[in-house]
């Protein structure tokens, strides 16, 4: 079913103002920085705050005014809530109580449910005798066992190491493919949301700035901020595309770079390219941008590049590389197609 929310509400630290739909069968990430409303907007379509005005449109319907066990809608918490003194086949099973299934259909629906977190096995044991991991599975598990028509997840895997959240985020992704359950899940991680999401939201201070896909949103940011918080990139005064502007071939130049005022210019590390040879040309059949006489100040191996920090003008460059720079003054080569712009 597709989810259409308008909600706003009024808070001593910001003011949400926010409309976005998701689309059936989609797992969408909500990203922002900490106090942003993430949370509060997953509290407001499971219905555990109320917004002061708008509405939440569920299949044609507005649920904005349901109580929360009559939304179809289940969430994991960021801490899982296990029930302490039960073990994982019960604390899955408790919301089947709701559903007035037969014994032996729950027993049967725990055992499917398990089998689809990958715990088969750990039925009888307690919660509390859990690693983090094994507890968000059964809090995964749990909610859907519920059979809802929404899936909410905040910051499930925020608790757990970087090797862990990596493998159980693959996990997630999974289990949603199989169930095709719409998900709405709020992270702090821009990497994590990048990686499994069908649609990215990006918020700040209560408000939506961007959604689109995970490429659209890394690659074509619409504000500084959005760029910036998805991830590196050097920012530049929109006059060095004039300044350094290289079109062997004559090539007609699109619009929006032709006079950009007020503006400044961005452009991700993986977009600029080392040349450390006179003469060498990198883009050669492309208009480009060539920033010469550039300093490399700084590389780090981080596994499958070298980050080096480079400085130019007085503006520092990131830019990534195959291998680690063997001249201390090299020049950068950016495709224009790689370029965003941003207002003052």
């Amino acid at each position: 079913m597709i989810l259409q929310c308008s909600l706003q509400a009024t808070y001593p630290d910001f003011t949400l103002d926010l409309a976005f739909t998701v689309q059936e069968g989609d797992l969408v990430c909500i990203i922002g920085p900490s106090g942003c409303g993430k949370s509060t907007t997953l509290s407001m379509i499971a219905g555990l705050i109320h917004a002061e005005t708008g509405s939440i449109i569920l299949g044609g319907e507005d649920i904005s005014q349901k109580e929360v066990h009559k939304r179809k809608i289940a969430m994991v918490f960021q801490d899982y809530s296990l029930f302490p003194h039960m073990n994982v086949e019960q604390n899955i099973a408790y919301p089947l109580k709701n559903l007035k299934l037969k014994k032996q259909q729950r027993v049967q629906a725990v055992k499917e449910l398990l089998e689809l977190v990958n715990l088969q096995g750990y039925e009888k044991r307690k919660s509390t005798r859990l690693s983090g991991g094994e507890r968000q599975r059964v809090a995964l598990a749990r909610a859907l066992a519920s059979e809802p028509k929404i899936l909410l997840l905040d910051e499930p895997l925020s608790a757990l190491d970087a090797k862990l959240r990596t493998r159980l985020r693959e996990e997630i992704r999974r289990i949603h493919d199989e169930t095709g359950i719409t998900t709405i899940y709020v992270t702090h991680d821009q990497d994590e949301a990048l990686a499994i999401a069908d649609q990215v939201i990006v918020m700040d201070q209560g408000r939506i700035i961007q959604q689109g896909t995970p490429e659209e949103i890394y690659r074509t940011p619409r504000t500084k901020f959005v760029a910036t918080f998805t991830g590196e990139g050097t920012i530049l005064p929109a006059s060095a595309f004039a300044r350094t502007l290289r079109n062997p071939y004559h090539l007609e130049i699109p619009a929006k770079h032709r006079d950009p005022k007020n503006t400044s210019l961005f452009f991700r590390p993986h977009a600029s390219h080392i040349v450390e040879n006179p003469g060498e040309v990198r883009l050669q059949y492309l208009p480009f941008l060539a920033f010469d006489e550039v300093r490399v100040i700084r590389s780090e191996f981080q596994g499958t590049h070298w980050r080096n920090s480079c400085l130019w003008n007085e503006h520092e460059l990131l830019c990534h590389s195959e291998r680690k720079p063997k001249k201390e003054i090299v020049s950068l080569h950016v495709d224009i197609t790689d370029l965003s712009y941003f207002e003052e």
